[in-house]
């Protein structure tokens, strides 16, 4: 059966809208006629602020048997879970990641996934136990629900608002 994860819906939505409400505020950046260096590092923020809200509302997870697929921007990453050389958990803070080595390359998987709980499970199944870490048990003892992303993303979206607001909306 075939699983997909995606990033919550809870930090989607702010994400959205911040970048909807961005391209506003962007374009008066780019109208106020501010000297060439302002708008080179203005257009590098914004480059950044776009690359980072996309990657993450587009990027997926995908389960399938013992088949772990990561998809972003940059492509697809297919991983066969039963040849893992090692499957480990970190965690810094709120924010827990499955770390998942293979073929010399580690893939990080963060808890802002939904059901990234459900996910940890399902991956640690098909590996053999053998490759299994300790960090993975002390985040399936100790797991972090991670609240403050949403904040930040809806305090972003405040933020861009207010100044759509002041900048636009005639007093």
């Amino acid at each position: 059966m075939v699983h997909v994860y995606k990033i919550k819906k809870s930090l989607q939505i702010p994400m959205a809208l911040a970048l909807v409400l961005s391209v506003p505020v962007f374009y008066d950046l780019f109208t106020r006629g501010l000297p060439t260096g302002q708008l080179v590092l203005i257009g590098i923020l914004m480059v950044l602020f776009y690359l980072m809200a996309i990657s993450n509302l587009i990027r997926r997870v995908i389960l399938d048997g013992p088949k772990l697929t990561i998809v972003n921007y940059l492509g697809r990453k297919e991983i066969d879970l039963p040849s893992v050389s090692a499957l480990d958990g970190l965690s810094l803070g709120k924010r827990q990641f499955l770390s998942v080595s293979s073929g010399g390359r580690h893939h990080l998987i963060q808890n802002s996934f939904e059901g990234f709980f459900e996910l940890m499970e399902a991956v640690s199944t098909q590996v053999p136990a053998t490759k299994i870490r300790d960090g993975l048990e002390q985040i399936r003892r100790f797991p972090q629900v991670r609240t403050g992303d949403t904040i930040a993303a809806w305090v972003t979206v405040a933020i861009l608002a207010a100044v759509i607001f002041f900048r636009f909306v005639p007093h």
